[in-house]
């Protein structure tokens, strides 16, 4: 169980799955009468085997889904970091629209930034000016 946890981790859920089934068939080889052979003599021990091979992909998924979760959680604290930049830039600045583009500039790493100006048409269906 410690190889397909440590696989899940490191290679992902395919590998784990593989990694699982191939424990088994190693289980039943090394551990299960008649020994070193792949046949079984007793049900028993088939479904021990069989349960085996699922609690290890069901722990598989877990892992690689934790994994996953994990480093989605990572890109959007990174990304509310960033936004609450933005806003405490914009909520300091007195109409400083350069110094705000500019901090904009720095945190996205970009060339250049600009801002839409606010048509004053009243069709909603222009209400930017390109």
């Amino acid at each position: 169980m410690v190889i397909v946890v440590a696989t899940a981790l490191i290679g992902g859920l395919v590998p784990a799955v593989i990694s699982s089934v191939g424990s088994g068939l190693l289980l039943n080889v090394l551990f299960t009468p008649p020994l070193y052979t792949i046949t079984i003599d007793e049900p028993e021990n088939a479904l021990a085997i069989l349960l085996f091979v699922v609690v290890g992909i069901a722990v598989a998924t877990v892992v690689d889904t934790a994994a996953r979760r994990t480093s989605q959680a990572a890109k959007a604290r990174a990304e509310a970091d960033t936004l609450t930049l933005l806003s405490h830039s914009l909520l300091n600045a007195s109409d400083d629209t350069d110094g705000l583009l500019a901090s904009a500039c720095a945190l996205f790493n970009a060339i250049s930034a600009a801002l839409p100006r606010r048509s004053s048409s009243p069709n909603p269906a222009t209400p930017w000016i390109r």
